[in-house]
């Protein structure tokens, strides 16, 4: 490259002023051709010399600006990056080994050691022709002496801030930072009142922290120790953002430092966090939450004219789980805002050093920085570089230099500062911001840094790193150097810097003092979690709409997305599967799986018409959101959302041209192969606004596993913890088709397991129920009567209406009394939420056999009172059954979700294929819930069994207490078995034993006793066989058991060898 720069600019025909200066340069010796030779190959210099030193003068640039940030002073406990010396904990580290010529050049600086670089006996004076090389500095200076280089580059890449950006892949991009680093000033100077901000801000972070360790001694609170450069670098980045355009930031961190970010930067009420560490208030024995260091909180910062919106989002101890839920929020906020160009919200995430490196959640997110329906237009990554992760060292943690590099895979540029530099941090959080706005892509700011303390408090780190902490112990605060280099600038007097300090802590004191009022009350409890949205009226957001709709808005619905565009030329297969589609809405019948799906996506989408009576309020559209790996076909080829012209490869969305101007958009989207990060940006999108239909399908149900964090820790326990709740839907397929172990199983049985209705007692009467009650009555009864009255308990559950408070009452027989007794509040609130019981539980999970019912859910999701997330065990085998359809009278007006089918229901879509016994005469009910009914109802009209109903359990949580009891009591002198497919370990039973014997005792008379047979496959590690033999044996076996009328104490599992099935 720099031989070709010499020979464009000095050697080259035309370049007669530069090849008059390397004639005299090198001599008459050289020998010139003559021009028009020249063109076509120029001579070989008969001196060499020159062009060596100034290809090894170029080497020594690149060697900078890719291996400088090796020979940074970043560490503020004085090391380098080199081999970690066997047992010396990492206090001290050698040479670093990528870059010894560097670190033997600089040395002695500013004494040269230019043997170190293949320049011995070089004049570090004499000038070299770099020409482009170095023009990013100096626009004007193309010749450069050695010293002059490397003053510059070690200014540039060797000092408390570097930055890595050679492995950048956009030639503008590198040319930018070069622009911005490659200067004799590695950065900006800071004005003094800029000076004054960064000091007060470190001043206030590490008062903070002292105040906190001085009161809660005996707490952890993970504090910033030894990084508290973070907090100006915060501010200063906001600020910048705020300059940019940006208005709303969203903000991920784990729980280091995490409090006095809370405080320092979201202005959470310091009074808020110490109740937090007292546990004062009564809202503590009736709320789950969860620990201070991992709450959320939202702030404004204000500066001059422009705000900008702070919102951090809660997280759990895992760390970088909140990473893909930041970025979901940003692009729903995005898309929500129009903001299209991704130049007003952003997505900014702390990090571990341990974590960044060491957990794939951080490479998984990053992967989605360029794909263009998930893209936030570029995140911003703080790593609080600790060196440390826990007790273990860095060279034990990862196998590369710095924590970041896990960011070269997507050519994110690296900033990496020293901690006990706040200018420096400050600096490079601009930078990013910067960079930010004008590539649109991910940018790490490395800032390095220590732990003051062990791995919380109460840790005493000098078991296991005694060097390193002895350095520590002896090591000044990051407010003290900085501070000193101030006061000796003459920036600050000591007089300002002393009343600050006792300001701060005043400030302290007095919120201290006043903490208790802070603590909610029960009063203040009640009025939050016991008004009308918590009772199952309707949320002011939200206007209830039944989930049935007229025929004539279904099938316009269906025609439109049955019919593609004038002249599209489409694959066969599509064009007929179109075809069948148009045909069912002719008709009225066989309506499938994909079918029914559409057709709820598409009637959400459309806006109020008001021609037929309809208005924007009672009738509101709702944009829907698909995403998931091969979600755009199927992996099941059953969707086909998306059309593609077999001559242009031209893409056309049916549900987005359903009536173009007049509906809300709907996004489908194939994911990259992740679902820890896809289903987490997915929970996250789902946060920002909860009128939009949020799914997210697995390829198998099986690969959700690879996920189970974000579904432990976000989907299912987010809303009691944090009181976030969410309405996503998780599509996972499952059912048992001899697939093998990977290919079955959505494990239902963890989902179950995770859902928090009480097995043992109705809606109403569980321990949890009578506390809240025994609270809300000692709220309600503010003064302290003993009773309520009427009005009293019509004032209490704001929201709903004074006459069905009413209704409920005199049903409940309370006559004309206005008193109302403690006994007599109970019945009423135990049958007010027996009535409303989903609005308390924390995820519902089905198992749906008919594609009409599927359609209810899905509306049923953006119509209900509040949001909460669903897990859909949807079907591999049913998309293509031939029995497994609907009408579309099954999704008419009148109709709705049923929780439960029976035989003979309006939504039995199998009724009349075989005529059963009167009730009293039939001796097995069958419960089940999924694909199966299909096998087993099969099996029943081939053999002609008349004295055995079938249930067909839909939702299988919360539990559908009422509606099991109401069918079980239908028939009187009938067995129960439970039939399931998967093995007795797995599958619901273990869910449903305990509830279905809670509904026999409590709801059917005269079956208190009654014992629920199971059958199904027997108890296993695995949850299927690979053998499509032995998967064929078992169902059959399970299928014979089923009809088989035994004592439950002979119940039969079924069981495999690879030989024969048998029973135990």
């Amino acid at each position: 490259m720099v031989g070709y720069m010499i020979w464009r600019g000095v050697l080259r025909p035309g370049a007669r002023a530069r090849r008059n200066w390397w004639c005299r340069s090198l001599g008459d010796g050289y020998g010139y051709p003559r021009r028009s030779r020249f063109v076509h190959a120029p001579a070989e210099p008969s001196d060499i010399t020159l062009v060596d030193q100034t290809l090894k003068i170029s080497s020594l640039v690149t060697a900078f600006r890719s291996r400088g940030h090796f020979v940074a002073a970043l560490d503020p406990l004085g090391r380098t990056l080199g081999r970690l010396v066997e047992g010396n904990d990492g206090a001290e580290y050698a040479e670093p080994e990528n870059a010894k010529d560097l670190f033997e050049l600089l040395k002695n600086y500013p004494s040269l050691n230019l043997d170190a670089v293949g320049l011995k006996g070089v004049d570090p004076n004499k000038r070299f022709y770099l020409g482009d090389h170095l023009r990013m500095s100096r626009a004007t200076q193309l010749f450069w002496t050695v010293n002059e280089v490397v003053a510059l580059l070690r200014a540039s890449y060797c000092g408390t801030t570097t930055v890595e950006h050679e492995h950048v892949v956009s030639k503008p991009g590198k040319d930018w930072i070069r622009l911005m680093v490659e200067r004799p000033q590695a950065r900006s100077l800071f004005l003094p009142s800029v000076q004054r901000r960064i000091l007060y801000h470190l001043l206030y972070a590490d008062h903070f922290e002292r105040f906190l360790a001085r009161k809660f001694q005996a707490s952890k609170r993970f504090g910033i120790e030894g990084c508290e450069s973070l907090i100006p670098g915060l501010f200063a980045l906001i600020e910048r953002a705020a300059e940019g355009g940006i208005k709303a930031i969203e903000l991920g961190m784990s729980h280091r430092g995490r409090l006095n970010v809370l405080h320092t930067i979201l202005s959470k009420p310091l009074g808020s966090i110490i109740t937090e560490f007292k546990n004062v208030g009564d809202r503590h024995f009736l709320q789950v939450g969860d620990v201070k260091y991992h709450l959320g909180s939202r702030g404004t910062l204000s500066y001059g004219d422009k705000k900008i919106q702070i919102s951090l989002l809660p997280n759990p101890s895992h760390l970088e789980a909140v990473d893909p839920v930041v970025l979901g929020k940003t692009r729903a906020k995005q898309f929500f805002t129009g903001d299209m160009k991704r130049l007003q919200n952003m997505g900014l995430l702390l990090h571990g050093d341990a974590a960044f490196s060491g957990l794939g959640l951080a490479a998984e997110v990053m992967q989605l920085s360029d794909l263009p329906q998930y893209t936030t237009g570029g995140t911003i990554h703080v790593i609080i570089n600790n060196q440390i992760g826990f007790t273990t060292d860095p060279k034990l943690a990862r196998s590369s230099p710095h924590p970041s590099d896990v960011a070269k895979g997507v050519g994110a540029p690296i900033f990496h500062c020293n901690g006990d530099d706040p200018e420096g941090v400050a600096h490079c959080c601009r930078l990013a911001v910067d960079w930010r706005q004008k590539f649109q892509t991910d940018v790490v700011v490395d800032l390095v840094c220590y732990r003051r303390h062990g791995h919380n408090e109460q840790d005493d780190p000098r078991a296991t790193q005694p060097l390193t902490y002895q350095k520590i112990l002896n090591h000044p605060t990051t407010l003290e150097i900085y501070s000193q280099k101030l006061l000796q600038e003459g920036i600050i007097t000591q007089d300002v810097l002393t009343k600050w300090a006792e300001d701060v802590d005043a400030k302290f004191e007095a919120e201290y003092a006043a903490a208790d009022s802070y603590a909610p009350t029960l009063h203040e409890w009640l009025a939050s979690n016991w008004q009308g949205e918590a009772l199952g009226s309707s949320s002011s957001k939200r206007y209830i709409q039944p989930t049935g709709l007229d025929i004539e808005s279904l099938k316009s619905v269906g025609i439109a997305i049955s019919t593609p565009p004038p002249g599209f030329n489409l694959h066969p297969d599509v064009a007929n599967l179109l075809k069948s589609r148009a045909q069912m809405m002719e008709t009225g019948t066989g309506i499938d799986w994909a079918m029914a799906e559409a057709l709820a996506m598409g009637s959400l989408l459309l806006h109020a018409d008001p021609s037929r009576g309809q208005t924007p309020v009672k009738n509101p559209h709702f944009p829907v959101r698909l995403s998931g790996q091969d979600c755009e076909r199927g992996t099941f080829n059953q969707r086909h959302s998306v059309l593609y012209d077999q001559s242009t490869a031209k893409r056309y969305i049916p549900l987005n041209n359903i009536c173009p101007g007049r509906q809300a958009e709907f996004v489908v989207c194939n994911s990259n192969l992740s679902e820890a990060a896809i289903l987490g940006f997915e929970y996250g999108f789902s946060l920002e606004n909860e009128n939009a239909l949020v799914l997210w399908e697995a390829q198998f149900g099986d690969f959700t596993n690879n996920a189970q964090s974000i579904i432990d820790n976000f989907i299912a326990s987010g809303e009691e913890k944090w009181m976030t709740p969410t309405g996503l839907v998780l599509l996972l397929p499952h059912g048992y088709d001899g697939q093998g172990p990977e290919h079955s199983s959505a494990r239902l049985e963890r989902f179950l397991q995770l859902c928090n209705d009480d097995p043992d007692h109705l809606p109403g009467f569980g321990p949890q129920h009578k506390l809240q009650m025994e609270a809300g009555f000692a709220a309600a009864d503010e003064d302290g009567k003993g009773y309520l009255t009427r009005a009293d308990l019509k004032a209490l559950i704001k929201g709903v209406s004074p006459e069905r408070v009413e209704v409920l009452m005199q049903e409940l027989d309370f006559g004309q009394q206005d008193r109302i007794e403690r006994r007599d509040w109970d019945v009423f609130m135990a049958q007010w939420m027996r009535r409303n019981a989903e609005k308390d539980h924390n995820l519902c999970v089905v198992n749906i056999t008919t594609p009409a019912n599927f359609f209810h859910l899905l509306r049923r999701q953006m119509n209900r009172p509040y949001s909460k997330p669903v897990v859909v065990m949807s079907p591999k085998y049913l998309l293509h059954h031939k029995l497994c359809v609907s009408k579309l009278a099954d999704m008419a007006t009148g109709t709705y979700f049923r929780r439960v089918i029976a035989d003979g229901d309006a939504a039995d879509n199998v009724r009349n294929t075989i005529e059963l016994l009167p009730r009293k005469d039939i001796q097995n009910l069958l419960v089940c819930s999924g694909k199966i009914f299909y096998l087993l109802s099969n099996a029943r009209r081939s053999r002609k069994l008349r004295n055995v109903a079938i249930v067909r359990l839909e939702q299988i949580a919360p539990f559908p207490f009422d509606r099991v009891a109401s069918v079980i009591n239908r028939y009187p002198n009938a067995q129960l078995t439970w039939v399931q497919e998967e093995p007795k370990n797995m599958g619901a039973w273990a869910y449903v034993q305990p509830r279905l014997a809670t509904a026999l005792r409590e709801l059917c008379r005269g079956r208190e006793h009654t014992n629920v047979r199971f059958v199904g496959r027997a108890t296993s590690a695995t949850t299927a066989t690979g053998s499509f033999q032995v998967h064929q044996m078992e169902m059959k076996a399970i299928i014979n058991a089923a009809f088989e009328l035994k004592d439950v104490e002979s119940t039969p599992t079924i069981t495999s060898t690879t030989h024969a099935t048998a029973f135990v």
